[in-house]
């Protein structure tokens, strides 16, 4: 006889839905938003970390990038979940430091200063904002094989991201040692059994539990170091303009490109977010809203210094696995990173956190948008002309992520953007999806009728 299920299964299958302004009871909002900060939270605060350890900056302003960027971080995230007017996608999109623009960022630091990558960041604010506001026309040039191999692209992109992780994070001491992996092991195959055994929030929670739980492991083990947490402030406010700003050309380019190549990164976690949630992709009007909030995001980014963010492709790997699309998770994810960065003691703990604990999750979460890709380059019919369009797409942009010397006579900012995967996989998709035109024969409507055999 079938199990009936409970109570709170129940509840939760009720919120399971397609639906993004489907309104979760509070308690929901903040369990699901505060995974989504475990989530994101190591990508959002290395950037600043890294950015502060080129320029030299002491432990006040090391301290100060961070708070920052978790600010922005979340006041982003709330606009593209609430929306204002155009601006925001009105979906759970959760954004954090772009390392799109922090390829740009760190060298233009180095040769220019803080104040310059500031600069940019308004710039590329700006040119966010008005790419938003051109999108809807430009549509045509995405259906959905381009979609597929943006999604594709940033799924097989993210794979070595989540190994690293796992095996302890790039550079560390013990990097790929047993207690890693194993711990990694932990956290992946717990999280596996409650998305897919549990019921009701153990389902839903899967990851934050999962992480829960490896965290804990990691303290008797002497992963942990509190250290962090012991010297951070119990309160603190950010200041606008605490490192000020400068309009340096070079700087103002770069920064702005960066912008344009940001808009076809976020395509892919917005594609995994609807598409693996309720089977559609956005419309135009989501589109619009999630490059517009991206703008504003960076416009915020340079009026109180930091990288600007992006939609962050591990939280769109999570909405799928939760089944629930509500925007206003994504909206309680916003606010809780803006209390963390009113206590910097809260956001030094989740730092803390070890590499391997979060690589566990991270290998299901990137995993999820790579399968969502394949599922949606699926759904094309893939004839012949669409398998030439997928697999030079995929070999080049793959191809130039893995072997960059390939293409090191190139100017080194283009070899950076080339180097994303993302980038040269989208072109080149798009390119030859205009150029080869579909033949009668692949049409089925065209083909002739099989004839019966005698």
């Amino acid at each position: 006889m079938a199990r009936q299920p409970t109570r709170a299964a129940s509840r939760l299958a009720a919120y399971r839905s397609t639906d993004p302004d489907l309104h979760p009871p509070l308690r929901m909002q903040v369990l699901l938003g505060f995974q989504h900060v475990l989530a994101m939270f190591a990508s959002n605060v290395t950037i600043p970390i890294i950015l502060a350890g080129l320029i030299g900056a002491d432990a006040a302003e090391t301290t100060s990038l961070i708070q920052v960027a978790i600010l922005v971080a979340g006041l982003t995230t709330v606009v593209q979940g609430v929306g204002l007017g155009p601006v925001g996608a009105r979906l759970p999109i959760v954004n954090g430091s772009g390392f799109v623009f922090a390829a740009v960022a760190f060298p233009v630091a180095v040769e220019y200063g803080l104040p310059a990558v500031f600069g940019g960041a308004l710039v590329a604010g700006v040119v966010q904002l008005l790419a938003g506001l051109v999108i809807p026309r430009l549509m045509f040039l995405f259906p959905t094989v381009v979609l597929g191999i943006v999604l594709t692209s940033v799924g097989l992109g993210l794979i070595p991201t989540g190994i690293e992780m796992a095996a302890g994070g790039a550079g560390s001491a013990d990097f790929g040692s047993p207690r890693n992996l194993a711990l990694a092991a932990l956290v992946l195959t717990l999280a596996i059994a409650l998305s897919h055994y549990g019921r009701g929030l153990l389902s839903a929670a899967a990851i934050l539990l999962a992480l829960a739980v490896g965290y804990v492991v990691a303290i008797p083990l002497g992963m942990v170091d509190w250290q962090p947490v012991a010297d951070a402030a119990r309160v603190s406010v950010a200041v606008p303009l605490q490192f000020g700003v400068a309009f340096e050309p070079a700087a103002m380019v770069a920064m702005g490109v960066a912008g344009l190549v940001n808009v076809l990164d976020s395509m892919g976690s917005m594609v995994a977010v609807t598409k693996g949630t309720a089977d559609r992709e956005p419309t135009a009007r989501e589109y619009t809203g999630m490059v517009t909030g991206s703008g504003v995001g960076a416009l915020l980014a340079g009026l109180f210094g930091t990288v600007p963010s992006t939609s962050y492709s591990q939280n769109a790997g999570l909405v799928p696995l939760t089944g629930i699309l509500s925007r206003h998770v994504a909206t309680a994810t916003g606010a809780i990173l803006v209390l963390l960065s009113l206590f910097p003691k809260g956001a030094a703990a989740i730092t803390a956190m070890p590499s391997a604990v979060l690589g566990g999750a991270a290998i299901l979460l990137f995993g999820n948008v790579l399968a969502i890709g394949i599922k949606l380059l699926g759904e094309t019919g893939l004839d012949q002309r669409l398998l030439i369009v997928v697999a030079v797409s995929l070999t080049v942009g793959q191809g130039l992520g893995l072997v960059p010397e390939a293409i090191a006579v190139l100017p080194d900012q283009l070899v950076t953007l080339l180097g994303t995967g993302v980038v040269p996989a989208v072109v080149v998709g798009i390119i030859l999806n205009l150029v080869l035109r579909e033949r009668t024969e692949d049409r089925p409507e065209q083909r002739e009728p099989a004839r019966p055999t005698p």
